[in-house]
């Protein structure tokens, strides 16, 4: 074990973290750890929604999107081994309120990874439009850091065969009115997210594998969050807050883990669960979770696979952080290194430092904190490989 001694504090660290990881390294999850997307292929940089288009339809692996990209239709893809990044600030923005060009990105395939992506939309109408990401007969997906806002038929759905999707880090919200008066019926359709297009769909082996972890479900969004039909999810360190919720959580025919959650806002109340879809059987589980909650109803076991958990408390301080909480907030680079502006501890010593591409995991007294590589050259005088 390398030992290095730091003579001089500085202000590196902004936050004490309490085994939080900004900046993660692998997928994990229902998505497993395995998810690589496109791997290390050289990124290709695109600026406009024809070379959008064309990377997403080809052989590229690695997109990166560099400049604020209007898409006129969404694109479809079905393409396995796949990664779509943006740069730090950079949107994808869709202007389309109709059932035909509206949403943003449909996607297919098996090992895809989305980080740091904010995808726009003009505002809520029920007209059988598009999301603006639609997940359908995905399969071993990651969706990290990403800021979903203004959907017209949903913010993030999830159907058809998809399936082992872990969702960390992200933030769904609604800025503007909705548009009443769609051939739906649904005069205010701030939906955001679905899983399970309808009561029969279900992946192949009849169960919906979900992993939510440090999401925020933010103000504007009335239902649907999310609304999960023939599922098993994980909702881990999640924040439900808006003024304008008739409900949050919609299950139905689902098992639902919630761990050190929070639930906040106007559907604080008997609706944080819905339980009235089609009369099925609905198991949940609350594990330190803060709120006006339901009662546990049947078994829901924990989830097997390994994960660090925060308090409710904890974990509301770390979602809603501006700079590096829930949302588009990694620094994303050119040649595809990922990184946090955050990190944490207030630190004399240093015993261990381990280091993947441009994050870097500093383990000290058992604890773990990520930080940038030119920030451990700053704080040491000289790099860190």
């Amino acid at each position: 074990m390398k030992k290095i001694a730091l003579i001089v504090l500085c202000s590196l660290f902004l936050l004490p973290i309490k085994a939080v990881n900004y900046c993660a390294t692998q997928s994990w999850g229902y998505a497993g750890s395995n998810v690589t997307g496109g791997g290390s292929a050289t990124p290709t940089l695109v600026a406009n929604e024809s070379q959008l288009s064309t990377a997403l339809n080809k052989k590229n692996s690695v997109i990166i999107i560099t400049q604020d990209i209007t898409v006129t239709n969404h694109i479809s893809s079905d393409k396995n081994n796949l990664t779509i990044m943006a740069l730090p600030g950079k949107k994808l923005i869709s202007n389309k309120q109709n059932d035909s060009e509206s949403g943003i990105l449909y996607l297919k395939g098996n090992n895809l990874i989305l980080r740091n992506l904010t995808l726009i939309g003009p505002g809520a109408y029920d007209c059988d439009g598009w999301d603006l990401l639609c997940l359908d007969k995905a399969t071993n997906v990651w969706v990290d850091h990403c800021d979903f806002q203004d959907g017209v038929d949903g913010n993030f759905d999830i159907k058809g065969t998809s399936d082992n999707i872990t969702v960390t880090w992200c933030r769904f919200r609604y800025l503007k009115a909705p548009k009443a008066g769609g051939s739906g019926g649904a005069d205010d359709h701030r939906f955001s997210n679905l899983v399970g297009s309808g009561s029969s769909d279900k992946p192949s082996d009849g169960t919906y594998n979900i992993t939510y972890a440090f999401c925020w479900w933010d103000e504007g969004c009335k239902q649907r969050m999310t609304r999960c039909r023939n599922c098993l999810i994980h909702y881990l360190n999640c924040y439900w807050n808006s003024s304008v919720a008739d409900y949050y959580v919609g299950p139905e025919k689902a098992s639902s883990y919630f761990e050190g959650c929070t639930f906040a806002g106007k559907a604080n109340s008997a609706k944080n669960i819905y339980k009235g879809f089609n009369n099925t059987t609905n198991y949940c589980k609350f594990v330190n979770c803060s709120g006006n909650l339901p009662s546990n109803a049947g078994s829901v076991a924990a989830p097997t696979y390994s994960y660090d958990q925060l308090t409710a408390s904890e974990a509301l301080n770390y979602v809603t952080n501006a700079s590096c909480g829930a949302g588009a907030t990694l620094t994303i680079t050119n040649t595809a290194e990922v990184s946090s502006a955050c990190a944490g501890g207030d630190t004399t010593a240093i015993d261990e430092i381990q280091s993947e591409k441009a994050c870097t995991k500093i383990l000290r007294n058992g604890q773990v904190f990520i930080v940038r590589k030119e920030q451990i050259y700053n704080l040491l005088g000289h790099h860190v490989e």
